[in-house]
């Protein structure tokens, strides 16, 4: 479980197979086993070697994330999990993809306004003032604007800390909704 809160920024720095290696500025001294949030996908640690952070990438992680794009030198969010000690500054993040979005407005450097396309189809898992990761980052909704656009605020603290200001227009991110908001939904559902 995480936040959505960043605590580094960093870049694929090698793919090997069905192997990625995570070149981190400030992630160090982790113990193979731990998880490990990259651009919101929780993956699990297999060891740290050669200044890297490597992860596999299982089937189900490459299809449910842009992951299988990652080429050395693509920028990553990265966060560690949430401990029972700590504070939800952001809101509760899984670090499972449910769909991939693309950027329809860039950020600029210091930050500003993020719009973001998505499936129509989830579209009932969206609220606006209510929470979406974009990236791994934890953001709120300010606008949910026609053609399944949704709108966040990003502000110059949350640009500064991660890779945001580097997506690009047209870019694919990773989205996951609101944890309650997907148990709701699926409650709605039942018969």
């Amino acid at each position: 479980m995480f936040t959505g809160l960043i605590q580094d920024t960093g870049e694929i720095a090698a793919r090997r197979g069905d192997r990625v290696g995570v070149r981190a500025a400030r992630m160090k001294g982790l113990d193979g086993g731990e998880s490990v949030a990259v651009n919101g996908v929780c993956l699990t640690l297999e060891e740290e070697a050669g200044g890297l952070l490597w992860f596999f990438l299982s089937q189900e992680t490459l299809a449910c994330s842009s992951a299988s794009l990652w080429l050395p030198g693509t920028p990553a969010n990265l966060e560690r999990p949430l401990t029972l000690q700590g504070w939800v500054g952001g809101h509760l993040v899984q670090g499972h993809i449910d769909a991939t979005g693309r950027v329809v407005r860039a950020l600029g450097p210091r930050g500003s306004v993020l719009r973001v396309g998505y499936p129509a189809e989830h579209r009932m898992l969206l609220v606006e003032k209510g929470s979406v990761a974009v990236h791994g980052v934890s953001l709120t909704v300010a606008a949910l604007l026609p053609g399944s656009v949704l709108e966040a605020a990003v502000v110059p603290e949350t640009a500064r800390r991660t890779v945001l200001p580097r997506l690009k227009a047209g870019q694919a991110v990773h989205l996951e909704f609101d944890l309650v908001g997907k148990y709701v939904a699926q409650w709605m559902r039942r018969p």
